[in-house]
């Protein structure tokens, strides 16, 4: 089940070269907004990284929007884990920061295998729950899980 989806921001949604938002981003966003699923944004980040955010007009997709100084910790993700946390989907590019925090907090984990970091290897404690190359990949699988988790509830 899908109660919640964290997103991190740079090469997961956010092209930070084009500085655009990568291709499937829009579609992403848009099935999980219609099933009302709280999404949260967080990334490393300065005040121009908000002003991307606010710029290409997807701050209101998420119920709350981080941009943290330093590097990603466990402590920023955990108010958003819901009570279930494996019903909490973290999406991110990097194995050893969104995936690997995912995983201590026992969220189900989403990485999507593109960018700089694409060549990383993960650590036993690391494996993603679910491997992607493209954001059009994260959309089939979000979709083909919610129709499971409503098909479950029939």
């Amino acid at each position: 089940m899908i109660l919640s989806v964290i997103f991190d921001w740079k090469n997961t949604l956010y092209d930070p070269e084009s500085k655009q938002l990568l291709p499937g981003s829009l579609e992403l966003l848009n099935l999980l907004k219609k099933e009302e699923i709280p999404l949260m944004l967080i990334s490393k980040g300065t005040s121009e990284m908000i002003g991307e955010a606010q710029r290409l007009e997807i701050t209101d997709y998420f119920t709350k929007v981080i941009f943290l100084s330093e590097q990603k910790k466990a402590e920023n993700f955990k108010e958003f884990i819901t009570d279930v946390a494996k019903d909490t989907w973290i999406v991110g590019d990097r194995i050893d920061s969104e995936i690997a925090i995912g995983k201590s907090l026992g969220a189900t984990t989403v990485w999507i295998k593109q960018g700089p970091f694409a060549k990383n290897v993960p650590n036993p404690e690391e494996i993603p729950d679910f491997i992607v190359s493209n954001l059009e990949e994260a959309y089939n699988l979000f979709y083909e899980q919610l129709a499971l988790s409503f098909t479950n509830q029939l």
